[in-house]
């Protein structure tokens, strides 16, 4: 949640602007209230799934202090419960808000961002309301994985050719600027570990290709186009996790390396951890083609999900 809260203003983090300013009121009779506005009553907002979910506020133990689905899932809490912990906001870890969670990233600011708008009462000692403001409260996704458009493979290669899927991806958090690798600075791989990456699935069942049969090159699935052209998600050792016929999450551990600054040693394991996609042909040389696979990433706040598409170069002398 990208702004900060005292009793006095509410700052964007991202933008440094004042959403809300009551330096006036430094008085010990002067108290704040926090609450999700009814507006957000029936707003839909698509998850990073393509779900969509309807927004309820509810009011359980205070005012308007619960955001929910309309099927009762729980997405955020407002505190009400004293002036210390005044408009705290906790986020759920149910499966909706994280779903809600991983659809945008901090640069997304238009209207479909995922925003609550969040209310503030300024009352007195005698419970009269002395002012009220309002501003939008943007939850972003706490981790990005930017594809990199650098997938290639070779035909033809010894022993099949294969892509690390640590490397297709540029990784940064919620801040933006901050990236967990970047170039030979491996200070932030650390980062993989703090925000709790521990799976990755190639979906290859779902892989769309545009290899070329009796000269159609339209996108179709794999599956329905050749049998002889293999992909398969390979572990460390070379067990298969996902080929054309199931996908199965690769699962693994990081929390050993949750420790500042992250160093190549790390980078090195976290790439072995994560696998590779390994292309082979078991039929006739072919010429250059296309494919395009989901790859999922399941960290603590959830899944995110990025259709990848590489090009397989043709055998020498095609």
């Amino acid at each position: 949640i990208k702004f900060t809260i005292t009793n006095n203003e509410v700052i964007d983090q991202t933008t440094g602007e004042k959403l809300f300013d009551a330096s006036w009121a430094k008085k010990d009779y002067i108290s704040y209230k926090y609450y999700f506005d009814a507006t957000a009553n029936a707003k839909k907002v698509k998850g990073a799934s393509g779900k969509e979910y309807t927004l309820v506020v509810k009011s359980e133990g205070g005012y308007n202090n619960k955001l929910y689905t309309s099927a009762g899932v729980l997405v955020a809490t407002i505190d009400q419960s004293s002036q210390t912990a005044l408009g705290t906001v906790t986020y759920a870890t149910t499966n909706a808000a994280k779903d809600l969670l991983n659809t945008y990233a901090y640069s997304v600011y238009n209207k479909d961002a995922f925003f609550a708008k969040i209310g503030i009462q300024a009352y007195n000692d005698c419970d009269i309301v002395l002012g009220t403001w309002f501003f939008n409260a943007r939850f972003v996704r706490p981790v990005n994985a930017d594809y990199k458009n650098v997938g290639k493979f070779t035909d033809a290669e010894d022993n099949g050719s294969k892509v690390d899927i640590l490397d297709l991806f540029d990784w940064s958090d919620w801040r933006g600027n901050v990236k967990f690798i970047n170039g030979t600075d491996y200070s932030n791989t650390w980062l993989f570990a703090y925000y709790g990456v521990q799976a990755v699935k190639v979906n290859i069942p779902e892989m769309e290709t545009n290899l070329s049969v009796a000269g159609n090159t339209d996108w179709k699935k794999m599956k329905d186009v050749t049998s002889q052209v293999v992909f398969t998600h390979i572990d460390q050792n070379g067990n298969i996790k996902s080929s054309i016929s199931a996908a199965t999450d690769l699962t693994f551990d990081l929390s050993a390396y949750n420790a500042q600054p992250g160093t190549k040693t790390v980078y090195e394991a976290i790439k072995k951890a994560m696998g590779q996609i390994k292309y082979e042909n078991n039929g006739n040389n072919v010429a250059s083609f296309k494919v395009r696979v989901p790859i999922e990433v399941t960290y603590e706040w959830g899944t995110l999900v990025n259709t990848v598409e590489f090009t397989v170069e043709n055998t020498m002398g095609i």
